[in-house]
């Protein structure tokens, strides 16, 4: 006489596998469809260039307020030279003005050249994040090539285990198979524990002698007295 607990044991391997191949369909689906490594990688890409382009608006603002005060000494340096202006103190105070706004240039040119300075590092360090993403990117395009591959293979495997699955449910009767689809919902998808070194492998705990052998004989189902699954001796 067969012993029910062999096919339910055959049973309980076969959905094993199954959830697992569901569980990791899910996962390459969800790996497929957003990776954040890619996402992470064009954020600090723009991240970077958005600084680079700052830097070059604040350049050209300092270069047309540069032009805009050149073109003011040029005009003073044409009414002090040009003889239109003969009050000595309005000439002081226009010779007080040049020297002034020269000053001023110089200010900004100083900050002009920090801040091509500063341009050309950031210029680096977007290319550097372009770099980056293309690597990532084409590292990703590998991962996801092999992950697809993956995925065809559990979808072949899942339809062939399907058919397996259920030839192994029929030789199974109804309560035995009611009995393991109820353990199975309560004990997190095992409904079947194998007898390892006199131990429930599911839960661990140690099983007496008796209870050992009685999970050897055909004439009846054997339970864990822990973590209630049924008992396969192998």
């Amino acid at each position: 006489m067969a012993n029910p607990i062999f096919h339910l044991y055959q049973l309980q391997k076969l959905d094993s596998r199954l959830d697992f191949i569901h569980d990791r369909l899910i996962r390459i689906d969800s790996i497929l469809g957003d990776d954040v490594r890619i996402k992470q990688a064009e954020e600090i890409l723009a991240d970077k260039k958005k600084k680079h382009h700052d830097l070059q608006i604040k350049l050209r603002d300092i270069e047309e307020i540069i032009k805009e005060k050149r073109i003011i000494i040029e005009q003073s340096e044409a009414s002090l030279y040009g003889g239109g202006i003969r009050n000595p103190k309005e000439l002081q105070d226009v010779q007080k003005e040049i020297e002034s706004i020269k000053t001023n240039i110089q200010r900004l040119e100083d900050s002009q050249l920090e801040i091509m300075m500063e341009l050309e590092m950031t210029e680096k360090s977007v290319l550097s994040a372009e770099e980056d993403l293309n690597s990532i990117t084409s590292c990703v395009f590998r991962e996801h090539s092999q992950l697809l591959a993956e995925k065809d293979g559990l979808e072949k495997d899942l339809h062939k285990l399907i058919q397996e699955k259920t030839a192994a449910a029929g030789q199974i009767n109804q309560e035995n198979l009611q009995l393991y689809e109820n353990l199975r919902k309560k004990n997190k998808g095992i409904a079947v524990s194998i007898i390892e070194d006199n131990c429930c492998s599911a839960c661990g705990v140690s099983l007496t002698p008796a209870e050992c052998q009685a999970a050897k004989s055909p004439a009846s189902l054997k339970f864990c007295s822990s973590c209630g699954r049924l008992l396969y001796a192998g």
